[in-house]
């Protein structure tokens, strides 16, 4: 068995912290936040996507209700760019929104495609 000294000298040296001095927070990196998203780009975003859907409407690649459904999801973009921005939109909320868009532009292609026959 080990003396009394020597189990709380084993104890203390468990028990107590390791010193984070040992640490270079110099080294470590910070994880890149992508890239930055032009305020503006959405705006031009959902403009294009409302020009692309009133040049299926006008080809008669899309008919009128793809058209209105498809405009109101671009309004829903629009809506959703408006609430977020009140307090400033940070880089999160650009790229949801931005993704947004993009998803509903490929939506618009893949309708006006379809009405191409």
């Amino acid at each position: 068995m080990y003396p009394a000294a020597l189990r709380a000298l084993l104890a203390a040296a468990v028990l107590l912290p390791v010193p984070a001095a040992a640490q270079s927070w110099s080294s470590i990196t910070p994880i890149p936040s992508g890239p930055r998203i032009d305020p503006n780009s959405l705006v031009r975003d959902t403009g294009a996507i409302r020009d692309s859907i009133r040049a299926g409407r006008r080809s008669g690649q899309l008919t009128r209700r793809e058209a209105s459904v498809l405009r109101g999801k671009a309004a829903g973009i629009d809506a959703r760019a408006d609430i977020h921005a009140r307090d400033g939109l940070s880089d999160s909320e650009r790229a949801f929104l931005q993704s947004n868009a993009e998803a509903l532009r490929g939506q618009v292609d893949a309708a006006r495609l379809q009405g191409k026959r």
